[in-house]
């Protein structure tokens, strides 16, 4: 027993017994919101602890807060075995923010993951489509497809994919564009809030724009440009669909990041100045861009065609 109890103090050992991760969530989620964190970066920090719980919940060790444990993260960590080195480096780092919060809030005093091994985050080169398939993707969106039952719906997502394609939007920044933002008449649309919290001003190519312009007399103050039919703004997941579903139904497995790669180097290929690229993806540090140079093969070419062909 503690030895405080008599006013009604719980020890930290006894407090980890008493609570569900699902309990501590909503504290969790003010905590995050008093970092004045972007609202998508809460709902994914939110998101990725839940899926924890359902993991816990689901292989029967159960989701109290005393079950989070450094054996119990690494069979979760295999678990995640079939994902990405920084999808599960992401996910071991939103665990780890919350084990700090639990400790600062006096829940717990270990944190779990200081012994975790995380995996070794790899930099592969940037993997822009193809022209060919970027041709076969242009015929594919030219015309919505006669007798498709939600013709508002094809055209809605073209434009999801063309704000990527043509405005290197992040997934999480599509469904955050609100018209308020979209200045059709000179060409310019403003990300708020992008990754780090900082906006940009990126210039609307001509093809998006002619998209925009045919559906300008849907915007209404406050609302997204990529919604639902009554006006709703999408969730993450949903824009995700539009990639992971319903490109996939057309033929074409690409996701959102590709078509971004695409944006980026497409600008270097056609000589645009490296600052200039920096800023409308939104890269915080330089070197983050400079990885789209590893593949300007101009000069590559240029090199390998001194070679003979005979000798």
């Amino acid at each position: 027993m503690c030895p405080r109890m008599d006013v009604g103090f719980l020890c930290v050992q006894e407090k980890k017994h008493m609570y569900t991760i699902a309990s501590l969530l909503p504290r969790y989620e003010s905590a995050l919101n008093g970092q004045k964190l972007q609202p998508r970066t809460v709902e994914k920090y939110l998101y990725t602890i839940n899926r924890l719980c359902s993991w816990l919940d689901e292989t029967g060790i159960g989701s109290l807060l005393e079950n989070i444990t450094t054996a119990t993260l690494q069979q979760y960590q295999e678990s995640m075995g079939h994902l990405s080195a920084s999808t599960i480096i992401n996910n071991l780092s939103t665990i780890r923010n919350f084990c700090r919060w639990y400790i600062r809030a006096d829940l717990r005093s270990d944190d779990p993951t200081l012994l975790l091994d995380f995996p070794q985050k790899t930099r592969p080169l940037p993997r822009p489509i193809l022209t060919d398939e970027l041709r076969k993707l242009q015929q594919a969106l030219k015309d919505v497809p006669e007798g498709y039952h939600r013709p508002w719906e094809w055209r809605r997502n073209r434009l999801a994919v063309y704000l990527s394609l043509y405005a290197g939007l992040r997934l999480a920044e599509i469904p955050a564009l609100l018209w308020d933002d979209v200045d059709t008449h000179n060409g310019l649309l403003i990300v708020r809030g992008g990754k780090g919290g900082k906006d940009r001003a990126i210039p609307i190519h001509t093809r998006l724009l002619t998209e925009l312009q045919a559906i300008a007399h849907e915007r209404a103050p406050g609302r997204t440009v990529v919604c639902k039919i009554d006006g709703d703004p999408l969730s993450i997941r949903s824009v995700d669909h539009i990639f992971d579903r319903w490109l996939v139904q057309l033929g074409f497995h690409i996701n959102a990041h590709r078509f971004r790669h695409t944006f980026a180097t497409q600008m270097l290929w056609g000589g645009a100045d490296l600052r200039a690229i920096q800023e409308l993806m939104g890269h915080e540090d330089l070197k983050t861009t400079e990885r789209y140079m590893l593949i300007e093969l101009r000069h590559k070419r240029a090199a390998i065609a001194v070679i003979p062909e005979d000798w």
